[in-house]
């Protein structure tokens, strides 16, 4: 009766092609069993299981490779799973409230003690990109769903449903990674930000979503030589024409052959605001040159920011220690990017205002802060974190009390420096 029973099921598991694995709330572990990548070039073919206690949740195949560009240097590595079937077949994970993918990162954050503190609470990059979420969020309908309504309007236009899990960034859990059955250490179940999480699809001409990889100091102001450090997420066959246009516009604004009243006609000017805002608060220095997305879902008429790759951020600078890293000491914004300088110039009195709304509706605040600390850290075992930390070390910028003394100070500073009293 059993096995009669048991067929339909199995039957079911093995046709579908989304597998639905819910939230825990809590820690959950990931054992990865097979041959795991030892170099950046290799990928192999691992078993994958996910337990919530002692609850095996989801057993899939996955095609794993190291994950990452600077943390390729890093003592624990990243890894990136590409979800499979028996068969080989490309498979969607539907995790929780995110929108199904066939792909998701186990981002490790290890130590790179030669280049300074890495954030070794694993926190700083989900919790950033909540922070830019809940500020590109505090609008009134429909500005409120970040992408522009007729992007969500077209998104159902294929009758797939509404994506209202839809990220506009990153988002991940923390959890336990064991591969071929050794603790590996407290690893991030993060989002691989598709397109479809920016409510995109690849087949539409109109939705680019573009991104600067490493680029010289002129990236946002010079579009001769500098091309070629873009990188198209979409649409499947890029046209270049409107960045280059936006890149040419900027590069006038510095050498005064355009006009800064004419920023709006280029791009959304509320996220540009908002995402300036955003760099000053958790002070992300690296992600006004690198480390975002430009989004248009109108053939690139108009850009908006999108805020990306956030564990350089409340206190963690590259290169930096903590006596050097202090909440009011590193700049607004915090970048020597010239085009970038000149917007914070520029639109000053528009950006402290945004500010003042967002610390008078308790956006921007320290119990605000706390709360998304306190939701990430209750998520992991202490015990794992502690022993992480014996394999892979730690420093004196990875606490909760660091992190939650740290943004105390600095809104109490950026208080200060923008004029806000309650």
């Amino acid at each position: 009766m059993a096995q009669n029973l048991d067929a339909p099921v199995w039957q079911f598991r093995s046709d579908r092609k989304v597998v639905y694995l819910p939230d825990p709330g809590t820690a959950f572990s990931v054992l990865i069993t097979g041959s795991i990548p030892q170099g950046s070039s290799e990928e192999t073919v691992v078993s994958v299981s996910v337990m919530f206690g002692d609850s095996v949740m989801m057993q899939c195949a996955a095609s794993i490779k190291w994950q990452g560009q600077s943390s390729l240097g890093a003592n624990k590595k990243s890894y990136k799973l590409a979800w499979q079937d028996d068969d080989g077949n490309d498979v969607d994970v539907k995790f929780g409230s995110w929108l199904p993918a066939g792909k998701v990162d186990l981002k490790g954050f290890g130590s790179m003690s030669a280049i300074g503190n890495f954030d070794r609470t694993m926190a700083r990059d989900v919790i950033s990109a909540q922070i830019w979420r809940n500020i590109r969020s505090a609008y009134s309908w429909p500005n409120n769903r970040i992408a522009p309504l007729s992007a969500w309007y077209a998104a159902e236009s294929d009758m797939s449903g509404p994506p209202v899990g839809a990220l506009f960034s990153t988002d991940g859990k923390p959890c336990d990674v064991y591969l071929n059955g050794v603790f590996a250490g407290v690893f991030v179940w993060r989002t691989a930000a598709p397109v479809s999480d920016y409510v995109m699809s690849k087949s539409n001409p109109d939705h680019i979503l573009v991104q600067p990889q490493h680029g010289p100091g002129d990236l946002w102001s010079n579009w001769s030589g500098t091309n070629s450090s873009w990188e198209f997420d979409s649409p499947k066959k890029p046209d270049t024409t409107s960045l280059k246009s936006l890149i040419t516009y900027f590069g006038g604004l510095l050498d005064g052959s355009t006009s800064w009243g004419d920023f709006r006609k280029f791009t959304d000017f509320n996220s540009w605001i908002d995402y300036t805002l955003f760099c000053a608060l958790v002070a992300s220095f690296d992600s006004q040159t690198n480390n975002l997305y430009l989004a248009s879902w109108d053939g690139g008429k108009h850009y908006h920011v999108c805020a990306y790759d956030l564990d350089e951020t409340i206190g963690i600078v590259w290169g930096g220690k903590s006596a050097t890293c202090e909440p009011e000491d590193l700049a607004i914004p915090a970048t020597q990017n010239s085009f970038w300088n000149a917007f914070y110039q520029n639109f000053g009195p528009e950006i402290r205002a945004r500010y003042a709304v967002l610390r008078y509706r308790n956006v921007i605040s320290q119990e605000a802060f706390v709360g998304l600390l306190d939701g990430f850290f209750k998520r992991i075992d202490p015990n794992s974190l502690k022993a992480d930390s014996k394999l892979w070390g730690t420093n004196d910028q990875s606490s909760y009390a660091y992190m939650a003394d740290w943004m105390s100070r600095r809104i109490a500073w950026l208080d200060a420096q923008w004029g806000y009293s309650a």
